[in-house]
């Protein structure tokens, strides 16, 4: 019976330990929060740390103008119109001319 106490007992120890030290996160200098448009998380230049499924890639439209805002506008809307399950955009790639401009569409995971 003192053996089974015991070891209760050790591994109730290390599992406490073990969840603390999991909780203590530290951001680094390059953790940050990003915006969230019309229900879409916007990485631009950066990536996720949580987990995340590629969906597909969202192509920007044949003409438009060169306004940041606009382009974040017309990618949401091709990417609800393409991948309605994405939540999350990602401008990984050159942002250029919209019609030069491709983005990843992503689901981030719970």
């Amino acid at each position: 019976m003192k053996k089974i106490i015991i070891g209760s007992l050790i591994g109730m120890t290390l599992t406490l330990s073990v969840a603390f030290t999991v909780a203590d996160y530290e951001p680094k200098k390059a953790t940050a929060e990003v915006e969230q448009i019309q229900g879409f998380y916007i990485f631009v230049k950066s990536k996720p740390v949580k987990e995340y499924e590629f969906i597909g890639t969202v192509k920007g439209p044949a003409f438009g103008n060169h306004e940041f805002d606009n382009l974040v506008e017309l990618m949401i809307k091709n990417a609800r119109k393409d991948f309605p399950s994405a939540n999350a955009l990602i401008f990984d790639g050159a942002i250029k001319q919209t019609h030069n401009t491709k983005v990843s569409a992503v689901k981030m995971k719970d």
